[in-house]
């Protein structure tokens, strides 16, 4: 059995076989600068993704944490890339504060689904500093490919 193919047995036992994609199709997907991983696993909670970074520790394998994947492509490519996380089904509003004006959301949050939630929508109606027209304009200009950043 090939290392590749024992790797991706260990991976379903971890995660499930429907969470563990290695074929050409999908690793081209995911790809950074060029570079494939070996296999996209797709998490369901916060503890499977300790358990898989805990794992590819053990094997040493590098990670590669991704959401939409619309910036893979910014900043420095990996020296290595064994393993991608697809995040994007970890995508739930943690925790909301209005009186702090803190949120926390899950590692695979798309910001416009953010700027529409019910939480800042209901805080922006009572705070017209907050209004939805400002949340917008934050993820339009994130999700740019521009590099400056958000002004207020």
């Amino acid at each position: 059995m090939s290392s590749v193919a024992n790797l991706s047995t260990r991976l379903e036992k971890l995660v499930g076989r429907n969470r563990v994609s290695a074929t050409e199709s999908s690793l081209q997907e995911f790809a950074i600068a060029g570079r494939a991983p070996m296999a996209v696993l797709k998490p369901r909670s916060a503890e499977e993704v300790a358990e898989i970074v805990s794992f590819a520790a053990t094997e040493k394998l590098a990670v590669a944490a991704c959401g939409s994947r619309s910036k893979l492509e910014l900043g420095m490519p990996p020296q290595r890339y064994d393993l991608a996380l697809d995040m994007t089904e970890l995508n739930q509003i943690a925790h909301y504060d209005p009186g702090d004006l803190t949120v926390s959301v899950d590692a695979g949050m798309p910001l416009s689904e953010l700027a529409n939630s019910c939480p800042w929508r209901c805080h922006a109606a009572r705070h017209p500093l907050l209004e939805a027209q400002s949340l917008r304009e934050l993820t339009r200009r994130f999700d740019s490919n521009t590099a400056r950043p958000a002004t207020f």
